[in-house]
């Protein structure tokens, strides 16, 4: 696989930053403790430190494993593909699908701000067996029910995303989604592969071999602050999203609703430093 220097992954970060600033997205990144460049380059992007008390970041060395990676049998009607951008017309499709089901799978209410951003994003992304990024996906009556990707960097395959849509949850689709993903990087030579388990995925990893790693750093962007503990979210139902997304001028030319939106806001600062230290 292709070796990255430390510069290119600053311009790739670079350039995915400056596409989200286009958009009215939520922003958060894990960053490992060590990366001292990573977190200077995040804060001058607007991001800042949160507190992390759970340690859900998990790895697998292969050399020293005795699990047999198997496919989990799944409902007929389902089926595991491996996308791939130079032999499928249809891949930019499916990877745009995935941003939809990444936004539902992570409990997003608000799809019609979030959905055409990670749409947007993974449409763009290159994947295939011979790129830094694999993506696999979960197919059923032709449209996309999850999917998970793996990419490889430094040596070390770190494998994100493994996602299914609510109604097609408990049917072994993210058990044969995670075996893909590590069998594609055992296969290619890597040793050792990385994630973060969400509460649910946790005892499934720990059964295909997963230990726990120490905790990332978890840095959020200042402008979405209050989304990380579903403020905005709130907000966004509430007064409505077009209503939100003309705040700016509203402030701008100050009328009654001037004082109740700052009472909002007030009441929303309070609950996210109540969070932050509770």
């Amino acid at each position: 696989m292709k070796q990255y220097h430390r510069e290119d992954k600053n311009q790739i970060i670079e350039q995915i930053l400056s596409l989200a600033s286009h958009y009215i997205c939520p922003m958060r990144s894990q960053v490992k403790p060590t990366a001292i460049d990573t977190q200077k380059l995040l804060k001058r992007y607007g991001f800042f430190e949160l507190p992390i008390r759970n340690d859900a970041f998990q790895y697998i060395d292969f050399y020293h494993t005795d699990n047999i990676l198997k496919q989990s049998e799944l409902n007929p009607e389902i089926n595991i593909y491996e996308l791939d951008d130079s032999t499928q017309s249809n891949c930019r499709m499916r990877k745009s699908e995935w941003g939809y089901v990444l936004c539902e799978s992570f409990g997003f209410m608000n799809t019609k701000i979030y959905g055409p951003f990670y749409s947007n994003v993974w449409s763009r992304v290159e994947v295939g067996p011979t790129k830094p990024i694999r993506m696999f996906v979960a197919i059923k009556n032709d449209r996309v029910v999850g999917g998970c990707h793996v990419s490889f960097a430094s040596g070390i395959a770190c494998l994100f995303n493994v996602t299914t849509l609510k109604n097609d949850r408990r049917k072994g689709v993210g058990k044969a989604l995670s075996p893909a993903a590590m069998i594609s990087a055992k296969e290619l030579g890597y040793r050792y592969m990385v994630l973060q388990a969400s509460d649910m995925g946790s005892p499934i990893y720990k059964k295909l071999g997963f230990i726990p790693i120490p905790s990332y750093k978890m840095f959020v962007k200042l402008s979405t602050a209050a989304w990380y503990y579903k403020i905005i979210d709130w907000l966004l139902v509430m007064v409505g999203i077009q209503r939100f997304q003309q705040l700016p001028s509203i402030i701008r030319k100050p009328s009654k609703s001037l004082l109740w939106i700052a009472m909002v806001v007030t009441i929303s600062i309070g609950l996210f430093i109540a969070a932050m230290y509770r």
